[in-house]
């Protein structure tokens, strides 16, 4: 068996011992098994897919490092959703960026009005005139 850690910005969100662990990004896929020779790759946007026990868990992610070493697999990803099918993942994944690009076009927005009031007092004001 092998130790898996999957972490977000938001914290860790898988920890167990497991049998089986796959990584599937745009570059390729491979399996790292208990004993395996440490590496380091890149997940832009993939999967994991987990065994123990005859379950399977699926980690769909976006912007991850892998990192193998010593047993201990870590896994640190920008967002990651975790479900039982990776169908199920997916559409976790792509609710969670939705819902990142409309807070990032409210903050935008929200920035943006109060630049304009910013720029409406310091004119008001007179700041920066010489005297």
């Amino acid at each position: 068996m092998v130790k898996v850690s999957i972490a977000t910005p938001t914290g860790e969100i898988y920890s167990d011992e497991v049998d089986f662990f796959l990584v599937r990004s745009s570059l390729g896929e491979y399996a790292i098994l208990k004993d395996h020779v440490p590496v380091v790759s890149a997940v832009d946007k993939g999967y994991v897919k987990i065994r123990k026990a005859g379950v399977e868990v699926f980690v769909a992610m976006v912007g991850g490092i892998v990192e193998q070493s010593n047993n201990l697999i870590t896994v640190i990803a920008q967002e990651a959703a975790i479900a039982d099918t990776l169908e199920h993942a997916t559409e976790l994944l792509e609710e969670m960026h939705a819902r990142a690009v409309e807070a990032n076009k409210r903050m935008t927005k929200d920035f943006t009005i109060s630049e304009i009031e910013l720029q409406k007092n310091l004119k008001k004001a007179k700041a920066g005139e010489l005297m």
